[in-house]
Formats: C-alpha cells, structure tokens, sequence
C-alpha cells in the first residue's frame, strides 16, 4: 500500500499516469493520475472501458492506425494525441509496451501516459511566435529591399546629375581616398568608375602634383574653404587654367572629408591674357600718340617762332 501511495504522489508530481489493458477483455485498469488526466473521477479506475471516447474526434482514426500498426508489428506503441476531459481538450503523450501469445496474439498492455498540455501550448505559441518574428523578418527584408531600391534610384540620379555638371567634382575621405568623381573627372585622369573607387590621392596625381596639392587639401582637412586658381599640365601644347575649390565636409565639429571642384576657364582666362595684352598695346599706342603730338606741336611752335 505504501508503494502505491508512493507511486501514485510520484505520478501526480510528474503528471504521468499509467494504465493496463487486458485486451482480451478490453478492460483498462486507470491509475489515479490517468483518472485524473481523462477527467474521471478516481472510482472509475477500475475495469474502465470507455476510454476510446475520451480520444479526441480528429485524432481517433489516427490513433486506432498507430495501434493497429504497433500490434501488428509488435512494436510498443507511442503516439502524441489530444483526448477531450469533460469540457476541456488535452493532450497526452502515451507510450504503452504490449505483451503477445505464441500465436502473435494481443494479451496485455502497459502504457504511461503523461500530460503535455502544457507543452503543446507552449509549442504553440512558440510557433505563432516564430511565424509572427519569421513575418517581421520577411517585412523587414521586403523594406530594406525597396530601401536598397530607392537608394540606388537616388544614387543613379545624383550620378548622372553630378556627371551633367560641367566641371570636374570629386570626393575625398579623410585618409584621402577618392569615394566618388563624376564623368569628367574620370575622363580628365584616364580612369575608370571602378579605379576611382578607394584610389589614394597620391596614386592618382602623381608625387610630384601631389605634393604640390597637399597644403591645400590639408588646410581644407582643418576645415578651411579653398577657392584658387591653378595650371595643369600643357595639353597639346596648351595650358590648362582650372578654378579649383576645396569644400570642407563638416559634420559637427568633424571634417569626414573634402568636396573638390574644378572648372576649366581656359578660355576665360585666356580671354582675359588676350584683354590685358590689347591693354597694354593701347597704352603703348597711346604714349606714342601722345608723344607725337608733343613732337608736332613743338615743331609748329618753332616754325612760327621762325
């Protein structure tokens, strides 16, 4: 009786209950726990036959086939089912080990069978959990898609915007490493979009140019705005003027980085050299003019002195 009481508080803690079933007589000996778990009171325990009826509607045919199959295999029988306990649906994990005659007949049954309801639940909402988290996941990604999308639409138009500008624009970070240059400062130097990309000043200009550029791009790195005028290299035996401008790219009290603009004003310039020279040609005309009158004037002066 002891042991009984023992295995029955045993029971009760682990929500595990057991049954026997002579399957020749189809009855079914419940523990005080399996009564439990049907929602039976614990005077049923005894020659119980009614237990397929607790079986849940959509479960039954399921169950009688794994039954089926254990006992023609003779197999222990184990099967994750829901069964209906008065007004309430469980599920129970039963496990039961079967007992044969020589013939390979069905004698006995032993079976434990442990309450999971709340497992299942927790499975449950686990998985409506997954599914909710695997939704955001797909809405999360579907965003950061059309994100990406509308990004590089923006990138694409400020790149052929920026290419349409007549001038030559680039990008330099602080480790003075080129992040973007439009068409015609790519065309200028010979390079592709791809060699620009991560291209280090001094790579690109040479060392000596780049020397000769780096008090301005340093002073530009301190946060100074530069505009200055300066000569490139003779192209066909021309020389290039170019207006240079270093842009500071400020973010608080941080320079991540320098904007370089440049537009060729060759033919400003040169209309310009060309203007001063008929200046000082004018000028030139001018004393001569000048000098010639006084020259004539002092000659008629003397004539008529004369």
């Amino acid at each position: 009786l002891a042991r009984e009481v023992d295995l029955n508080r045993a029971q009760r803690v682990a929500h595990v209950g057991s049954w026997a079933y002579d399957i020749a007589a189809d009855i079914v000996d419940l523990s005080d726990e399996a009564c439990r778990i049907l929602g039976e009171p614990a005077g049923s325990k005894g020659n119980y036959r009614n237990f397929s009826d607790h079986i849940h509607p959509d479960d039954r045919a399921r169950v009688t086939a794994a039954w089926q199959a254990a006992i023609d295999a003779q197999t222990p029988f184990d099967i994750e089912h829901r069964i209906i306990a008065g007004d309430e649906v469980r599920w129970i994990h039963q496990v039961a080990d079967l007992e044969f005659a020589a013939d390979g007949k069905p004698l006995h049954g032993i079976c434990t069978m442990q309450d999971i309801t709340a497992r299942k639940r927790d499975e449950d909402e686990l998985r409506e959990l997954n599914q909710h988290l695997e939704e955001r996941i797909e809405q999360r990604t579907t965003d950061l898609e059309l994100a990406k999308e509308a990004a590089e639409a923006d990138e694409h138009f400020m790149q052929r915007l920026i290419d349409a500008i007549p001038g030559q624009i680039a990008y330099l970070n602080r480790d003075l490493r080129y992040e973007f240059a439009n068409k015609a400062y790519r065309e200028w130097f010979g390079r592709s979009a791809d060699e620009m990309k991560g291209i280090h000043l001094r790579d690109l200009l040479g060392e000596e140019l780049f020397q000769k550029s780096l008090p301005f791009v340093q002073a530009a790195l301190r946060g100074e705005t530069l505009s200055f005028l300066r000569t490139s290299p003779e192209l066909e035996g021309k020389v290039i003027y170019l207006q240079a401008n270093y842009v500071p790219d400020v973010k608080g009290d941080q320079v991540r980085g320098i904007f370089g603009l440049f537009f060729d004003i060759t033919d400003l310039k040169t209309a310009q050299i060309q203007l001063e020279q008929l200046n000082d040609q004018l000028k030139v005309r001018t004393l001569q003019a000048e000098a010639a009158n006084l020259a004539k004037s002092a000659f008629l002066a003397n004539m008529s002195h004369e």
